[in-house]
């Protein structure tokens, strides 16, 4: 096999491929802002925390376990009071349910 023929064409047509092009068609060091980050959190905060609520009333098993993740998301994630509150109430809504389950079976 004749290895230099590839580099023969390359000089004669004057093409050198040893430029990359990936870095520049592509946008890979976009920053998410914080402000946008925290909005996110609050958002999915605020989502907990109608699980949470309506996990007093309807499937306190799920909802509640749901809740906790969520708060656990938003807390890791900026939105310290609101996941806080989120985890508690969902813990307190298992805890009622775990309560009424022993006491009423």
């Amino acid at each position: 096999m004749n290895y230099h023929r590839d580099d023969d064409f390359r000089r004669k047509h004057n093409n050198y491929y040893d430029e990359e092009y990936a870095a520049e068609l592509t946008d890979v060091y976009e920053e998410v802002s914080t402000k946008d980050a925290t909005h996110a959190a609050i958002m999915v905060g605020i989502l907990g925390l109608a699980f949470s609520i309506a996990s007093f009333f309807i499937y306190p098993l799920i909802l509640g376990a749901i809740s906790i993740g969520t708060g656990i998301f938003s807390l890791h994630r900026g939105a310290k009071m609101l996941g806080a509150l989120v985890i508690g109430v969902g813990i307190i809504s298992l805890f009622s349910y775990f309560f009424n389950y022993m006491i009423f079976t």
